[in-house]
């Protein structure tokens, strides 16, 4: 069903988990103590019971810990709205981007998003249910599934990347150009560090 259409009264309800934004209310993070607050009794309290102890580590755990909460917390109202979840826009995204590129299964989301064939598979059913891709046999293999987004999943996932990109941009406004730029460099570091460690 096209987003311009408007659909019987009986699915409209569906029409507009398809098309557009619902009001839905989504709990908020429970308030927590002052970031700052929380390492510094972390430090104080494991320096009392061990003090050998090495907490250097702790001030970027909790830093990136809070952050993550923060960030994922916005991330999932805005996608609340929309009636999708943090795993089901991810897989629209990458969906918009490889059938520009070329053909879309779900053996290849599976292997750009991590995710093991069920788990692809559970969300490809349900955003097929809600008319936002298409699953078909491939053009050159037939044992193939190509999966592509339809009129309108496409509308939907273009018109919230605006949203989503303002989002981001408002989340950095309290650091300058130089500072993002730096934060993206040790960030990129940091995954690597901690791939590194995991060996």
């Amino acid at each position: 069903m096209s987003c311009d259409a408007r659909p019987p009264e009986r699915s409209r309800r569906q029409h507009r988990r398809s098309c557009g934004p619902v009001t839905r209310r989504v709990a908020g993070p429970q308030r927590a103590i002052d970031p700052a607050r929380e390492i510094e009794a972390l430090r104080s309290h494991w320096s009392r019971h061990l003090p050998s102890l090495d907490t250097a580590s702790v001030p970027i755990a909790v830093a990136l810990r809070r952050c993550m909460q923060a960030a994922e917390h916005a991330r999932r109202t805005l996608l609340d709205t929309y009636g999708l979840t943090p795993g089901s826009f991810d897989v629209l995204i990458a969906i918009h981007r490889l059938q520009a590129e070329a053909q879309c299964t779900p053996s290849l989301l599976s292997q750009i998003l991590v995710l093991t064939d069920g788990r692809i598979s559970q969300r490809l059913e349900h955003l097929e249910q809600r008319g936002l891709i298409r699953r078909r046999p491939a053009q050159v293999d037939k044992r193939q599934v190509d999966v592509r987004l339809t009129t309108s999943g496409r509308r939907l996932v273009e018109a919230l990347m605006v949203q989503y990109l303002r989002h981001e941009e408002a989340m950095l406004t309290g650091l300058s150009s130089e500072e993002r730029e730096r934060l993206a460099t040790l960030l990129l570091q940091l995954h690597q560090s901690i791939v590194s460690s995991e060996r």
